[in-house]
């Protein structure tokens, strides 16, 4: 068995088979070399949660231009790097 394949029973009827020690070692070594996520956008009404920020907090540097609020639909949304960008120049003045 090549370490990227897993087992998969042929037969539906078959779903019970024994999966023995090795195969669940592979797949926690499988899953452990999953890279994590992390997203491109957040809704703007999460800034809170995802930056440590308030949401006038975001309104005030977009006033002054340092941040930019994209819509989608109804929704707002904030670039992560933008606002990244932004916390870290913000936070370490030159």
């Amino acid at each position: 068995m090549k370490k990227s394949e897993f087992f998969v029973p042929q037969d539906p009827s078959d779903a019970t088979a024994e999966v023995d020690e090795r195969d669940i070692t592979e797949i926690r070594e499988a899953a452990k070399e999953m890279p994590e996520f992390s997203p491109l956008y957040v809704p703007l009404i999460e800034a809170p949660k995802w930056f440590g920020i308030s949401r006038d907090t975001v309104y005030r540097a977009r006033k002054k231009g340092s941040i930019n609020i994209y819509k989608a639909g109804s929704r707002s949304l904030l670039k992560v790097t933008e606002v990244n960008k932004w916390i870290e120049g913000s936070s370490n003045p030159a």
